[in-house]
Formats: structure tokens, C-alpha cells, sequence
């Protein structure tokens, strides 16, 4: 369009006045044409939209606010993919971790009672099912049903703790698979460890196991002391006297309390009182639990077996 333009003007200068003439006489006759038939360029309101457009069109438009609004749209998709992609992920290595705990488990019973594997996975489902509480999925759940993920954790719980205590609860106690004295959690603080403790004396109340909270007074040794030894006595005569077990329940980090008596002596006499009390004594239907930020921290003669 530019270079046919240019040729005209061009061809126009090249010819004669009556080309000239011509042109002039046709000039004025468009601009006639104009006149009595306007088109909406010519008409003051298409001079109007025309001069908005050329004078007053902004630099920017809502094309750069659509595209920022589409990419924040695709960056949030991408990443919810991603965060469910890696999600799964975990999920599908918890679940291997899982199953290698399951058969090393089902290997033990195999050599422990001297049956095959088939019996022995016969035996390890019935005895897990002990443990189980049917899962509601309505966001309501009870016990280790309510801890998401731990999956490992949760499979230890179940049938190293739960499960022989239910089973004891219950009168079918096998032998072969002893309770342990105490359970420790541990980890870095705002990662659930009084949580997954509450979820597990949740867990067991449902089954009717007895559930003795004790909170201690990091200024009153005697008093904590006292506290500890009443809840192992209790516990213990209870048994005897309803074969109903107890967990006695440490709400607070048991580190800053059960500390070593060669390095601080400040709660030597909470120490003394819990390893007085806890000496084999799931056999007396007592096991103790607590959570602790470093277990290093705790003296090392609770962490031995026997206690």
C-alpha cells in the first residue's frame, strides 16, 4: 500500500494539466461524496473516537493484568501438580517402609512360634486387627486413625505397644511378645510429639485401658516425686485388683525433667521416683510414656532394658 501510493503521487506529477485538472475535478468530487455521505471517520463523532484513539490511547491495556492473572493461575496449578506429585511420592515410599517393618515382623513370629510364613501372616493380621479402630472418614477419627502420615511409627505403635496390651486387656496375652516398661517419643519441638502421644492414650481409653495424665511443677521436686510414685503404686494395685492396665501419661518434654544425675542434680529425686516405679513394670500392667525433644538429655538408666 506505501509503494502503490507512492507511484501514483509520482505518476501524477508526470502527467499533463489535464491529468491534472482530472484529478482535481475527482478530489472534489470525493470530498462532495464526503459530504452527502458521511461515514462515521467523517462524522464529528467518528473524528471524536478517532482522536480519543490516536491522542488519548493508554500504553497499557488490560492484556499485561489478563496475562499476570493467567500466569498466577498456571504457577498455582503447577504447583498444587507438583505438591501432589511429591505428596504421592512420600505416600509410595512410607508404604514400602511399611511393608519391609510388616515382613521383618511376620519373619519373627515365623521363627518365634516355628510356623510357616503363611501361618505367620495369618497370626500377624489377627494379632494387628487387636489394635485397629474402624476408620469413620468423617473427619472425626479417634486415635492413631486421627495422625496423619508416621506411617512406620504408627505400624511400631500398633504392634509393639497397642496390640499386647490390648491383648493382655482382653485375657489372650501371648507370652511370646513381651510389653514394654515405657515408650518414648522424640523429636525436634513442632513435630507432633504431643499429638501422636494423646492420639495413643485415645487409642488405648477406647479399648479401656486406664489413662493417668501427670503434669510436674519444675518447682516442686518433692511434689513431683510424690506425684510419680502414687501413679505406679495406683496403677499397679489396680491391676491386681481388675487386671485393667495403665498408662501413666508425662504431658510435658521429659527432657528438661528425667535429666541425667552425673550432669544436673536439680530433679534427681523425679529421676529416682520413676526408675523406683518403672522397673519391669508391664508385668504389673504399668507402662509409662512421655515425649522428650533429645532423649540424650534423659538419664540413661531409664533407657535400659528392664525400665
Amino acid at each position: 500500500m506505501i509503494i502503490g501510493a507512492l507511484n501514483s503521487t509520482h505518476s501524477v506529477k508526470s502527467n499533463d494539466s489535464r491529468v491534472k485538472n482530472k484529478n482535481l475535478i475527482s478530489a472534489k468530487q470525493n470530498q462532495t461524496n464526503s459530504a452527502t455521505n458521511p461515514t462515521i471517520e467523517n462524522s464529528n463523532y467518528g473524528k471524536a473516537t478517532v482522536g480519543l484513539n490516536k491522542k488519548f490511547k493508554p500504553s497499557f491495556g488490560f492484556e499485561p493484568i489478563i496475562l499476570a492473572y493467567a500466569a498466577l493461575y498456571i504457577g498455582t496449578v503447577a504447583y498444587a501438580c507438583y505438591k501432589t506429585s511429591v505428596d504421592d511420592k512420600k505416600r509410595a515410599e512410607e508404604a514400602q517402609k511399611v511393608e519391609k517393618e510388616k515382613q521383618r515382623n511376620i519373619n519373627k513370629i515365623s521363627d518365634t512360634l516355628g510356623i510357616d510364613h503363611k501361618e505367620a501372616l495369618k497370626y500377624h493380621a489377627s494379632f494387628l486387627k487387636l489394635a485397629e479402630i474402624p476408620a469413620t472418614n468423617d473427619g472425626n477419627e479417634k486415635g492413631l486413625n486421627a495422625v496423619r502420615g508416621y506411617g512406620v511409627e504408627k505400624y511400631r505403635l500398633a504392634v509393639d505397644v497397642i496390640a499386647p496390651i490390648i491383648s493382655r486387656q482382653k485375657g489372650g496375652y501371648d507370652s511370646s511378645f513381651g510389653i514394654p516398661n515405657g515408650v518414648v517419643l522424640y523429636g525436634p519441638p513442632g513435630g507432633g510429639k504431643t499429638y501422636i502421644s494423646e492420639k495413643i492414650c485415645e487409642h488405648m481409653a477406647h479399648f479401656g485401658v486406664n489413662i493417668e495424665n501427670i503434669v510436674l511443677d519444675p518447682n516442686d521436686h518433692d511434689g513431683n516425686a510424690q506425684k510419680i510414685a502414687e501413679a505406679f503404686s495406683k496403677g499397679k494395685e489396680r491391676y491386681k485388683e481388675t487386671k485393667k492396665q495403665t498408662v501413666i501419661n508425662f504431658v510435658q518434654d521429659m527432657d528438661n525433667f528425667l535429666v541425667d544425675r552425673n550432669k544436673k542434680l536439680d530433679f534427681v529425686k523425679e529421676t529416682s521416683a520413676l526408675l523406683y516405679g518403672a522397673d519391669n513394670c508391664a508385668k504389673d500392667g504399668v507402662i509409662w510414656m512421655c515425649t522428650a525433644n533429645n532423649p540424650r538429655n534423659i538419664d540413661p538408666a531409664l533407657l535400659r532394658p528392664g525400665r
